[in-house]
């Protein structure tokens, strides 16, 4: 015969409810973007890929840029535009350098407003 699975103690029913309610969960985003070179404007032929997550709460943006097959990787940037114009360039993900072939996470950061 099924048991019942034993009660909460109030404390964590407290805790979970506190938490649960909180104004701003339901506000996060996420988003996730697939990158190859047919994307660049112009477009490039490359066997370089990468994976860009991307989640927003409040004003925090929050990312994660993940690279494979990519030699030399030099920088990594968003740009404000439509979909195959080369727009301005509003936020920096990667400016260092990395030497020779690279795989795994090129950057990971937040971003705030200025």
């Amino acid at each position: 015969m099924p048991t019942c699975p034993p009660a909460l103690p109030p404390k964590w029913v407290l805790l979970f409810a506190t938490c649960c309610a909180q104004p701003g969960f339901a506000a996060q985003k996420r988003f996730r973007a697939k990158l190859s070179g047919s994307q660049e404007v112009p477009a490039v032929k490359t066997g370089a890929t990468g994976d860009l997550k991307i989640i927003v709460y409040e004003k925090e943006l929050s990312f994660e840029l993940n690279v494979k097959g990519i030699r030399n990787p030099a920088g990594a940037h968003i740009h404000k535009g439509k979909q195959g114009e080369n727009g301005p360039t509003v936020a920096g993900l990667f400016g260092g350098s990395k030497e020779g072939n690279f795989r795994g996470i090129l950057a990971e950061g937040a971003i705030l407003p200025q």
